[in-house]
């Protein structure tokens, strides 16, 4: 017998002197500052407050307001510093003039437009000529001019743009010391659903809405512009009298103009206050009613208010004729509308920059076709140019026909289906009337003897099919299958 001599291994470990940190903590967390600061961050704010500017802008529009001797409304200029504050600019508006004087030698169309513009101006009284010794007065500002011709539009029409951004020799321009006031127009996503409400509707515009507000003529030396109808001539000095579209506070005395005789036809004129204050968006005027009757007197209070202040309304047009009887037909909208919009068929109505079809009462839009394969990125370009507020052409593709959602196995079980009853003849059965619940839901043996719904089905389903309650909310509207049944797919948002 052999013995084995054990053996011991002995192991030793290095001991570190590295330091271990060591951190201990402790939380005060109170479950209701938790709480409150959820609600306050995830709160939203129904209406933004006014900065002091805009409080300040909408003191001065009631501390200026008023009308003349026509009932037009007069308001002075937002200052939120003084004009003395700018440097010299007539110099500048001149180079501006030569330049634009160029511009119109080289197309006669827009010369003779252009002239036409700045003679309407005069003769409306909107501008008035300087005398020789008003020129010398100061402050003032000049404001540098041109013409802008959008595209589609005839050569002859074209817009007088007035730059009031133009910096004077101190680097400083008139919008930087006026106040651009608070925003005032509501949504348009919200005005197009209130207009949706109505069934009898119409459209209209306030005829050159910011040249029927005058300035006083203590701020006309503000608005001067230099003109002249041909090279040949001497430069004259004008004063602009009216608000000027080009300086940053005029669309907020526009609406607030709007809103403030609003304000004071809200007894005389209720309706017509109503659709001032809630369906107006600058100059376009909407409204309607829920009956003829309405939408005519909605029609009759808006052109008596709107006239006492001189405020004409134009382009009208609506969805029943009868509405419009009494419009002459030159301040009637005469375009004609062309769902394919093709050129050759004309530029279609607009309601808030929606094309809209008065005659249907539907809102259409243009998507352009190509037989080319799109890529991602031309897809999400294409979408991204279509204008719609409310999301109106999404109901396109959510009513499309179910059938291509389902998976297969459903979907040719659901195909069978529809081919033995078509989807004609399916309907929603409202949840107290389904006799399919009573059992889901549980029920004990006694109460079934006795349950008619279970036995019988619901009442109306024992009677003529022309009573059944039959509610449909669109009648091309399809219900969608549930989602667990759906085959997936791509989307773009």
């Amino acid at each position: 017998m052999q013995l084995v001599q054990p053996s011991i291994i002995h192991f030793s470990s290095a001991v570190s002197s590295a330091p271990t940190p060591v951190m201990a903590k402790t939380s005060t967390i109170v479950i209701e500052d938790l709480l409150r600061q959820m609600f306050e961050i995830e709160s939203v704010e129904p209406v933004r407050p006014w900065t002091p500017e805009e409080e300040k802008a909408e003191q001065l529009f009631l501390n200026s307001v008023h009308r003349d001797d026509c009932g037009r409304y007069v308001v002075s200029l937002p200052f939120s510093e003084p004009p003395e504050s700018l440097g010299e600019s007539r110099h500048i508006a001149l180079r501006q003039l030569y330049r634009l004087e160029a511009r119109l030698k080289r197309n006669p169309v827009l010369a003779k437009a252009y002239q036409e513009f700045m003679a309407e101006y005069l003769e409306l009284g909107h501008m008035r000529r300087l005398e020789p010794l008003d020129v010398k007065h100061s402050p003032n500002y000049y404001i540098p001019h041109h013409a802008v011709h959008r595209e589609g539009d005839p050569p002859e029409r074209i817009r007088v743009v007035f730059n009031a951004s133009q910096r004077t020799s101190n680097g400083r321009s008139l919008n930087e010391i006026l106040l651009v006031g608070p925003k005032l127009q509501s949504e348009i996503s919200c005005m197009i659903t209130r207009f949706r409400s109505f069934r009898y509707v119409f459209i209209s515009d306030i005829r050159q809405m910011f040249r029927q507000i005058r300035h006083p003529e203590s701020d006309h030396d503000m608005l001067r512009i230099v003109w002249r109808n041909s090279s040949d001539e001497p430069i004259q000095d004008f004063a602009l009298c009216t608000v000027t579209y080009g300086t940053t506070s005029a669309p907020f005395l526009a609406n607030r103009v709007v809103q403030h005789l609003a304000e004071e036809g809200s007894v005389s004129h209720p309706t017509a206050s109503r659709i001032l204050r809630e369906h107006t968006y600058v100059d376009d005027v909407h409204g309607g009613g829920s009956s003829l009757e309405e939408a005519l007197l909605a029609r009759t209070e808006l052109i008596d208010l709107l006239g006492s202040a001189q405020l004409e309304l134009r382009k009208w047009a609506s969805n029943c004729e009868q509405v419009l009887e009494g419009i002459p037909l030159e301040h009637r909208l005469a375009r004609s509308v062309s769902v394919d919009m093709s050129e050759d068929e004309g530029k279609p109505l607009k309601m808030l920059g929606i094309a809209w079809d008065p005659s249907s009462d539907t809102f259409f839009f243009k998507v352009p076709s190509s037989p080319v394969i799109h890529t991602k990125r031309e897809l999400a370009s294409q979408v991204g140019k279509i204008y719609d507020p409310v999301g109106t052409v999404a109901l396109s593709w959510i009513t499309a026909e179910p059938a291509p959602l389902w998976k297969v196995f459903v979907g040719n079980r659901v195909a069978k289906i529809l081919s033995h009853l078509p989807k004609e003849h399916w309907f929603h059965v409202r949840s107290a009337e389904n006799s399919a619940d009573v059992a889901s839901r549980g029920a004990l043996p006694e109460q079934l003897m006795t349950c008619q719904l279970w036995w019988n089905g619901p009442v109306w389903l024992q009677s003529d099919r022309s009573s059944w309650p039959i509610k449909r909310i669109r009648p091309d509207l399809n219900l969608g299958p549930v989602s667990d049944e759906i085959r997936a797919s791509s989307s773009i948002s």
